[in-house]
């Protein structure tokens, strides 16, 4: 899932207080997202049948709370998540991996956390977290997203969609 410009903004605040905290790299604004299924390395000539199985996930509008800074020590990891995950969004998922499956496109099966990498290579934080504000992230769908890497590093690009909830 891609941030509207509001919640990129906030995510990069977000990004750049645990980056104060934590070290480490931090994560280009531009590439700030949510990962709802990890596919992995795959073959160009796949998209458009990936794409195909995304489209039968019915997109969702709803909005999510971004409240909960964290930190995984086995890939040193400093993050932002939801501390509830939205019904919809895990509707959203679950409809997705399903698809993907029955498509027969392998995915990472770990089960699904909303968060979003801010900072890579951190170090543990020794102390409490940063004060900034949670803020809520407008969600209207999702995209099929290509990681890249150039001599400036990765960058993520939109492969397919975005695939956009209905206007009610």
């Amino acid at each position: 899932m891609w941030p509207d410009d509001a919640a990129r903004r906030e995510l990069d605040r977000w990004a750049l207080a645990l980056h104060r905290h934590c070290g480490g790299r931090r994560m280009r604004p531009e590439n700030l997202h949510i990962t709802l299924a990890f596919l992995g390395e795959v073959d160009a000539s796949r998209v458009e049948e990936i794409a195909a199985a995304a489209r039968s996930a019915t997109p969702r509008r709803f909005a999510m709370l971004m409240d909960q800074p964290g930190y995984w020590k086995h890939n040193r990891i400093a993050w932002l998540g939801a501390s509830r995950t939205p019904a919809d969004l895990e509707a959203m998922v679950a409809e997705l991996r399903a698809a993907l499956e029955r498509a027969g496109i392998a995915f990472d099966p770990k089960p699904f956390v909303a968060h979003v990498t801010m900072v890579r290579n951190a170090r543990p934080p020794k102390e409490e977290w940063p004060t900034v504000h949670p803020f809520d992230w407008h969600v209207d769908g999702f995209a099929l997203v290509a990681s890249e890497r150039d001599e400036g590093g990765t960058r993520y690009r939109v492969a397919a969609g975005p695939f956009k909830a209905a206007v009610s």
